[in-house]
């Protein structure tokens, strides 16, 4: 391990001692930053180096390091190793004689050649940690999973709710259960106890969404199916086909739609039922979701291009054209609300949540069905945009495209048929075009008209 003698010694090679070192101090002094890397390597221990970096002015900030090839037991060849022993700053510091650096060189070389090496052990007492660590997470409740679900997955405010709201009713029976230990028997028997429900498929679906969700952070431990698909194959429960709501504004109706929704602003002098006439009226001339629109962060918004972003139901980034209806709604609010309301969402919270965003239409909801003399819903503006879409004749795959619904995997034309920036454009206005003609008075003008 250790050699000596005149076959050892070269220009770069020598017996480190305090002569010596000094001379390459001195080399550093004269000659000002190292132009490249440089190894200086002891001739008394084949183990040492002396390492400089390219760029390096001062012989203090030069490293001492272990410098040896090394061949394991059970391979073939060898592999060089590197490993910083201490700056020679820090041996000054400390009072490290060569002879101390030395030593520390020769006893990592002994632990790595016999296969005890410090970073090879460092790094598996921290896998061990991390797999503890990780086990405790996997190891965690239905209702302990929700918060991380909510927080990892960023669902929107509507999906929150109905989460935390199910977690406390229907499914407290198994909110303490771990969810890795989970199975189709605990939900078969919520199933008898319940009764068949749209709210309990609804719940269910919620399960299955934050098991896949656990599942694939934690596969080591999650090692059954997915209980909820298990249950609807043992009780033949299909939860993705519940009795859906069929319900849209009919465009007899969209006068006194629009009506009341613009009359929001004479029950409240503050921006609160604004904020929900507007939000009201976004979801109306776009289809979007009450989450999508009530999240629009104002810098989604591009009036220069007419192309505003949108994050549908699975968390995926949209891009859908502004109308011109839209365009007059965003504009109002732009030209109405304090500059500093307008740095974060394009429908800012109200007192305490001035921050965030506008949380909520149901206020403006029950105003609005009050009015009109008919019982709506966020998703019947949604449904009513798509299905004037289908009447006016346009492309069932652009009204995907205009809402933000995921094209049928089954459906070939998915990857052949696509559309224009101007397409989409066209086609919006025309929606909206129908809808503003259908309500029998100048919508946009009473909105631009009074604040």
């Amino acid at each position: 391990m250790t050699k000596t003698g005149d076959q050892r010694k070269s220009d770069n090679r020598f017996e480190f001692n305090k002569a010596s070192l000094s001379k390459v101090e001195r080399e550093f002094k004269n000659g000002g930053a190292a132009e490249k890397e440089r190894y200086w390597y002891d001739a008394v221990s084949a183990n040492l180096a002396l390492r400089c970096r390219k760029g390096t002015s001062h012989y203090a900030d030069c490293d001492f390091y272990m410098y040896r090839k090394i061949k394991l037991q059970g391979e073939t060849r060898g592999k060089l190793y590197k490993r910083k022993i201490v700056s020679v700053a820090d041996a000054r510091a400390e009072g490290m004689r060569v002879e101390d650096v030395r030593d520390v060189a020769d006893k990592l070389y002994m632990s790595i050649r016999d296969g005890d090496d410090p970073n090879t052990q460092a790094q598996r007492e921290q896998e061990a940690m991390q797999w503890t660590e990780e086990l405790a997470e996997a190891h965690r409740t239905y209702s302990e999973m929700i918060p991380h679900f909510i927080r990892q997955r960023g669902v929107g405010e509507s999906y929150k709710n109905d989460l935390n709201r199910h977690l406390n009713g229907l499914l407290k029976p198994i909110a303490d259960i771990p969810l890795y230990k989970l199975t189709q028997k605990d939900l078969i028997a919520l199933y008898e106890e319940l009764g068949k429900s749209a709210q309990l498929a609804s719940s269910f679906r919620e399960v299955r969404a934050v098991w896949n969700w656990a599942e694939n952070l934690h596969q080591e431990v999650f090692v059954h199916k997915n209980p909820v698909t298990q249950m609807c194959k043992t009780i033949k429960w299909d939860i993705n086909h519940t009795t859906a709501r069929k319900v849209i504004v009919q465009k007899k109706s969209l006068g006194k739609f629009f009506r009341a929704v613009l009359d929001l602003r004479n029950r409240d002098h503050t921006s609160n039922l604004r904020n929900g006439r507007d939000s009201l009226l976004l979801m109306s001339f776009t289809g979007m979701r009450v989450t999508a629109a009530v999240e629009t962060p104002i810098d989604w918004i591009d009036l220069r291009t007419n192309i505003m972003k949108l994050k549908n139901k699975g968390g995926k980034i949209i891009e859908i054209p502004i109308n011109h209806a839209v365009r007059s709604v965003i504009e109002n609010r732009m030209r109405n609300l304090p500059e500093e309301r307008l740095k974060g969402f394009l429908f800012p919270g109200i007192g305490e949540r001035r921050d965030a965003h506008y949380r909520t239409v149901q206020t403006v909801l029950t105003s609005v069905r009050k009015q009109s003399g008919f019982y709506i819903q966020n998703h019947d503006l949604r449904r009513t945009f798509k299905s004037t879409g289908a009447k006016l004749g346009i492309h069932e795959l652009l009204l995907n495209d205009l809402v933000g619904h995921e094209r049928d995997p089954k459906n070939v034309d998915r990857h052949y048929i696509h559309f224009e920036d101007d397409e989409k454009m066209e086609a919006s206005n025309k929606i909206v075009d129908f809808m503003l003609n259908e309500a029998g008075f100048d919508v946009l003008g009473e909105l631009n008209r009074e604040w």
